[in-house]
């Protein structure tokens, strides 16, 4: 994902959803950036859907077995 890419889905976030700014008091796109980047972290294949070069969707998934989850599992890293 590249710089485009992440502030087009950061754009995305934080005209459909909330992601705490109303609670925290927060000001400007700065929950919609952690939230992406929570994404980012968990994620070890992004799907990205764009339509005339503008992203529409994103979607991050970590297969169940995968070595990544293995390791936070024994590790007990959140």
């Amino acid at each position: 994902m590249n710089l485009v890419e992440m502030k087009q889905s950061v754009d995305m976030l934080y005209d459909e959803w909330d992601l705490g700014k109303t609670p925290s008091h927060s000001k400007g796109k700065v929950c919609a950036w952690i939230y992406l980047f929570e994404i980012l972290a968990e994620t070890e294949k992004m799907v990205i859907e764009k339509e005339n070069g503008k992203v529409i969707g994103i979607c991050g998934y970590a297969k169940w077995n995968s070595k990544k989850h293995i390791m936070r599992k024994k590790y007990n890293i959140l």
